[in-house]
């Protein structure tokens, strides 16, 4: 019987820490886009990696992410080496995806 509380609530423990990393996670990704549209691409970039080291295998957060570095690359000449590696992980992820064959053309 003790085994089976404990495993209840290490249970209840993980659904609170995965509740908590979602509501983080929300946070960096709305607070990225805000950056964005005021045209702060290094803190935006800062918040969608923040948000990727909470949840690394969301499509969204690395989609993101790369088309973020890609554009600051092809305007700025900054994190092309980022952007570069970046659209291979998510290739090699996200293979299928239609989204990541169009960053594929950038390189």
């Amino acid at each position: 019987m003790f085994f089976a509380n404990e495993n209840a609530i290490q249970a209840n423990n993980l659904k609170l820490e995965t509740a908590t990393n979602l509501k983080h996670y929300n946070f960096y990704m709305s607070d990225a886009a805000i950056w964005l549209q005021q045209q702060k691409v290094a803190n935006a970039i800062f918040q969608y990696r923040k948000a990727k080291e909470l949840f690394p295998e969301k499509f969204a957060v690395n989609y993101k992410l790369t088309q973020v570095l890609l554009s600051s690359c092809a305007l700025d000449s900054l994190y092309c080496e980022d952007a570069r590696e970046s659209v291979i992980r998510l290739k090699d992820k996200f293979p299928d995806r239609e989204e990541v064959l169009r960053l594929v053309a950038f390189l």
